[in-house]
């Protein structure tokens, strides 16, 4: 049979964090889910999960999100990027599997995910971004 998800407690990653440690069939490290004040974090191992709550440089930096920059305008800040394909990988087709049906044509050619938001007066303002596969990079 195949064994489920261990929950456990998440090692010490410095001043109050919570969450949770998840050790998934598959995984070559433990899947942290962990959260400080407004940042939330899903990190592969400690390593990770360190360095996303202490970055040497911000997603603006980052090459990650430079294709997104065009499309979301100068005057919005880039928030988040998920990559679809890369956790599609690494999750062995369980994000999009199967169980998914007619959706799952749909969500197949999704390949990140891009936010950015700015203040207007009083309002944040969001903006986000679809790429599907044959998104000129």
């Amino acid at each position: 049979g195949q064994q489920g998800a261990k929950l456990g407690r998440l090692p010490k990653l410095g001043p109050p964090v919570a969450g949770f440690e998840a050790e998934l069939p598959g995984l070559f490290q433990p899947l942290l889910v962990a959260a400080r004040g407004r940042l939330a974090v899903f990190a592969l191992g400690e390593r990770s999960a360190r360095q996303a709550f202490s970055p040497g440089e911000t997603i603006a930096d980052a090459g990650i999100f430079s294709p997104f920059s065009d499309q979301l305008g100068d005057e919005f800040q880039p928030s988040s990027v998920l990559n679809v394909e890369a956790l599609e990988r690494l999750l062995g087709g369980a994000l999009i599997g199967p169980r998914l049906g007619v959706g799952r044509s749909y969500l197949e050619p999704l390949a990140r995910i891009a936010t950015g938001t700015r203040v207007d007066d009083e309002r944040l303002v969001s903006r986000l971004i679809l790429a599907f596969d044959g998104f000129n990079q």
